[in-house]
């Protein structure tokens, strides 16, 4: 259909910094240290991320878990069986629903057809405006249970590399950030005992690439973090203080290095003419130190690096939006397509709302992952899946 543009024109990185496979044990030692101290995040204007600390979400206004509940979604309800942890009792699969870059895309109609999954658990990966405080308290309203990372675009004003001087004003950033409250899980996480999983947040505002100069004062005055070593070490302190025996899901704005290095890649460098890893490093670093620790991530979800490639990138126009590490086992998702609402072809007055669906097994292990388009039928106010692109399924391989 004919596409709703609010589109965000990205800059040149910096020279990506190099990593000695020494890196992922520093981490480790430097977060086990760090993690026995606890700062809380107040209204100052240092918010320290929150270390060995647990926050916890339950359901809202029940104590009967979402899987119950069952959903309006045709071959998502799993037919899988798993006793649930202490109980004899038997879970079905779990639905999470991933929102991708918004830009502004968010209405009344979008919180019904989210409503209308029924997920477990809904991921946003921020890029709601240029500072929107007024659309992110819209989506702090949404009563789905949801974990939110904000994106570079929601510190378009405080993060620029034009300020002068030794301090940022950071009034439109904390706004957002009191607005979400523990809903924004940057250099944070929440815990989900009922699903026996954790959402582990990576660096908020990222813009990608390997330069760090260019947002030094922000990032210090924001959150005190130095450097991307640092980073990665408040996310690896973040996951060793959630339960031992949940699986993590790691959320950020921008993927993990790693990926690939081609434009196409789910973190590839796109707009310019040469292609490299425009990924995080410190998502990836933190990843790899878990992991060497022997806890489980099942999945990481992010966005940023949109679907819709650009002319550099010719003659590819789209990006790859999964990838599956099998050596870990770890899923990731890249759920930027953008937009994600657009006219319903045949009738300009409909529209239609793009997620990404990401099903997982009892086991909490990724079994499919679907980019799914819905359209709001007027008559009964219900939606119907109106285009469907499967990413990946366990079963095909």
């Amino acid at each position: 259909g004919k596409f709703l543009w609010s589109g965000s024109k990205k800059k040149k990185n910096g020279n990506r910094l190099s990593r000695s496979m020494g890196r992922g044990l520093r981490i480790i030692l430097s977060a086990q240290l760090r993690a026995t101290t606890t700062t809380t995040r107040g209204s100052a204007a240092l918010r320290r991320p929150r270390l060995g600390g647990v926050s916890v979400a339950r359901s809202r206004g029940t104590e009967e878990s979402p899987r119950s509940l069952g959903r309006r979604w045709s071959g998502l309800g799993g037919s899988s069986e798993a006793l649930e942890r202490g109980t004899n009792k038997t879970l079905p699969d779990m639905l999470i629903a991933c929102v991708g870059d918004v830009h502004g895309l968010w209405n009344r109609e979008s919180e019904e057809a989210l409503s209308w999954l029924q997920p477990d658990l809904s991921l946003f990966v921020g890029d709601f405006g240029e500072e929107d405080v007024e659309l992110v308290a819209e989506v702090a309203r949404v009563p789905e249970r949801k974990a939110v990372i904000l994106g570079n675009h929601d510190a378009w004003y405080s993060a620029s590399p034009t300020r002068r001087g030794n301090s940022v004003a950071l009034d439109g950033v904390e706004e957002q950030l009191d607005i979400l409250g523990d809903d924004h899980v940057g250099l944070s996480a929440k815990t989900l005992p009922d699903l026996g999983l954790s959402v582990v947040g990576c660096r908020p505002f990222s813009k990608g690439g390997g330069d760090w100069k260019r947002f030094s004062k922000f990032y210090r005055q924001l959150y005190g973090l130095r450097n991307f070593d640092d980073s990665a070490t408040q996310i690896v302190g973040n996951s060793f203080a959630e339960p031992e025996h949940h699986r993590l899901i790691f959320l950020g704005h921008n993927g993990p290095t790693g990926l690939g290095s081609s434009a196409d890649s789910p973190c590839g460098l796109d707009f310019r003419p040469e292609e490299g890893d425009f990924g995080d490093r410190d998502m990836e670093d933190a990843i790899r130190a878990v992991l060497e620790k022997g806890r489980r991530v099942s999945l990481a979800v992010f966005g940023h690096m949109h679907e819709r490639l650009h002319r550099f990138a010719l003659p590819r126009t789209s990006r790859r939006m999964f990838h599956l590490d099998k050596s870990s086992g770890v899923a990731y998702v890249n759920c930027a397509v953008v937009p994600r609402i657009r006219e319903a072809e045949g009738d300009p007055k409909a529209t239609q709302h793009n997620f990404v669906l990401v099903t997982m097994t009892a086991a909490l292990e990724v079994e499919r992952v679907e980019s799914v388009w819905l359209q709001k039928n007027q008559g009964d106010g219900s939606f119907e899946r109106v285009e469907t692109t499967e990413w990946y399924n366990r079963e095909s391989g």
